[in-house]
């Protein structure tokens, strides 16, 4: 069943169940959790038909700049593709899986990698110079730093006294063998952090941690009644990173986000001139 015609060419209820399925394998992949209700169903429905439209636009425009793609450019691609499968066996249930043939999947190769070269193309005419990638570290510079690293105590403790009892001793004491003997005799848990990055720390234990000064103690209270004590030894606030050192890193974000911004005007300009009608609206609705 013909379902949207874009500029007269259409896309058939075939075309959208296939790349349903894709998002579906997708959503299971990176294990989201989905369910498979009518108003999932529709959802995925509408997002693979839009999907399919801006794949078409973009497709045409890039035939309409002259973007070919070589039968080797193409063969390169797919021995790539192939080599993440442990063998024929297991190609062949995949394609059977998304009800591909091996020839249309180098057909969508191919359009793929026509799409990419328009991207290229229009891209660069906007190239990332050393100026701009200086300007942006410039203006970004505070949030290029090494991290900030912790070292502290964590300390369990189960009863309120228990928690006075381990605020003393971490007063009155300073030597770590004596300390975690002493949480050791007291039944508790005793764990001392080194130099942990200040991102990898749970944001509950960051929001004590790092309100301390330094041999300041905090704890928190848990869920199930509990108590963790804290005593901060260190904190090492990360230094500002030399422009050298990302020089690369923010040139790769940059030209990411420029082939971002070519994608999005391209299918603006597209979609704005675009015929596009939808033939058959029931196929959303009553499936």
């Amino acid at each position: 069943m013909d379902v949207i015609s874009v500029n007269g060419r259409v896309i058939t209820d075939k075309d959208i169940d296939r790349a349903m399925v894709r998002y579906i394998v997708q959503l299971e992949e990176d294990e989201r959790p989905y369910e498979p209700t009518p108003e999932n169903l529709k959802f995925l429905r509408v997002e693979a038909s839009n999907a399919l439209v801006s794949r078409s636009l973009l497709l045409e425009r890039a035939k309409q700049r002259g973007c070919e793609v070589s039968e080797d450019e193409i063969e390169e691609e797919m021995k790539g593709i192939l080599s993440h499968f442990e063998s024929q066996e297991n190609w062949e249930n995949n394609l059977t899986l998304f009800q591909l043939s091996e020839e249309e999947v180098r057909e969508e190769v191919r359009g793929d990698m026509m799409i990419e070269k328009l991207i290229d193309l229009e891209s660069s005419q906007e190239p990332i110079t050393e100026e701009l990638v200086h300007s942006f570290y410039d203006m970004n510079a505070q949030f290029l730093k090494e991290p900030t690293l912790y070292t502290f105590y964590e300390i369990s403790a189960s009863t309120k006294e228990k928690v006075e009892e381990i605020v003393r001793c971490l007063k009155t004491m300073s030597d770590i063998v004596e300390i975690e003997n002493h949480i050791k005799d007291l039944g508790e848990t005793f764990l001392h952090h080194v130099d942990v990055v200040e991102g990898s720390i749970p944001e509950e234990v960051r929001g004590v941690v790092g309100d301390l000064a330094r041999e300041e103690i905090g704890t928190m209270v848990l869920p199930d009644g509990g108590y963790v004590v804290y005593k901060l030894l260190g904190r090492r606030e990360g230094k500002q990173r030399p422009f050298e050192s990302v020089r690369e890193d923010l040139r790769r974000y940059l030209e990411h986000e420029r082939r971002i911004k070519t994608y999005q005007r391209l299918l603006d300009e597209e979609m704005e001139k675009a015929d596009i009608r939808y033939l058959h609206v029931e196929y959303f609705e009553n499936r």
